[in-house]
């Protein structure tokens, strides 16, 4: 009797575990373009204009034409809140906004300010992902606004020699 119990114990554990396991399809990217350097408006907020990049959905995408982004740098992360408008590849529009956390290592103010390109878990970054809100009129695209879509760092990259810099992101949505 005591193995019995047990054993429905460890069962109903291992379901309920998978019951709540998180389930997500790879979307898209991000691509924004880094091509203003950024601002300090004090020493712990940050406000960019960015004016161009790239998002990928599916089987289409868009031009990212301008995003401002407002940050915050804490005693350990940063935080940034970006709002941008996209021209969709059929003539229809969409705005976007996302929120990132980005958890630098000891080597990320030596890094990116100069133009070397970070990546988490261990070049400059420790972590960086963010939720996406998208919002279209356009049918192809409509499935975003009812979504969920979460954004995992892959590639940040300052401005170097008058070249821009970059974040990109792989974007997901959670599935219901």
């Amino acid at each position: 009797m005591k193995y019995m119990i047990t054993i429905l114990s460890l069962f109903f554990i291992f379901t309920s575990v998978n019951a709540n396991e998180l389930k997500y399809e790879k979307i898209g990217q991000w691509n924004i373009a880094l091509d203003n350097p950024t601002q300090m408006v004090d020493k712990t907020r940050i406000m960019t204009l960015f004016t161009g990049g790239t998002i990928t959905l599916g089987d289409g995408g868009g031009v990212i034409k301008a995003c401002i982004e407002d940050g915050h740098l804490y005693a350990r992360s940063i935080d940034v809140n970006i709002r941008c408008y996209v021209e969709l590849d059929d003539n229809s529009t969409m705005l976007l906004e996302y929120v990132a956390k980005l958890v630098p290592d000891e080597t990320f103010w030596d890094l990116f300010p100069k133009g070397v390109l970070t990546t988490p878990p261990n070049v400059g970054l420790k972590y960086w992902t963010g939720e996406f809100k998208m919002a279209t009129v356009s049918e192809k695209y409509a499935w975003v606004n009812d979504n969920v879509i979460v954004g995992i760092g892959l590639e940040l990259q300052g401005m170097k020699d008058g070249k821009d810099g970059y974040a990109l992101y792989d974007l997901y949505a959670l599935k219901h």
